[in-house]
């Protein structure tokens, strides 16, 4: 098993978040695996998993706003929930949406620029609504 230090896992970070265009949220690094440690290992060397980010030269931007940088209008939650339908082959569930938020908005914020509920969020996006016979 690997020993990891400060300065290790500081590569690590890096690594990921360059591979995945944004810092990685401590839930994609819930286990371990042979390029990173799992994020119990960065937390145990820095603190915490946000102190970690730091050291790395990172940021979290905060529960809600994921890692984006503006606030989330309309037309971003409209094409952060398509891009999710392109790669998922689907449309998110409320519940999907809330799982992933590090990503993107969460279902809330999503709905309150939608017009205040997630099924408008998901109209927005192009899901057609229901039709009741």
């Amino acid at each position: 098993m690997r020993t990891w230090t400060r300065k290790s896992v500081i590569k690590a970070l890096k690594r990921d978040a360059k591979r995945r265009g944004h810092p990685p949220g401590a839930v994609d690094w819930y286990r371990a695996a042979k390029s990173r440690p799992c994020a119990n290992t960065v937390r145990a060397l820095f603190g915490n998993w946000n102190e970690g980010l730091r050291a790395a030269g990172l940021e979290y931007k905060g529960v809600g706003g994921g890692f984006h940088e503006k606030p989330w209008s309309q037309d971003t939650v409209v094409e952060a929930i398509r891009a999710w339908r392109r790669e998922q082959g689907r449309w998110p569930t409320a519940k999907d949406w809330q799982r992933t938020a590090r990503e993107h908005p969460t279902t809330s914020t999503a709905a309150r620029v939608c017009g205040g509920r997630w099924s408008m969020a998901l109209q927005a996006a192009g899901l057609e609504p229901a039709r009741t016979p």
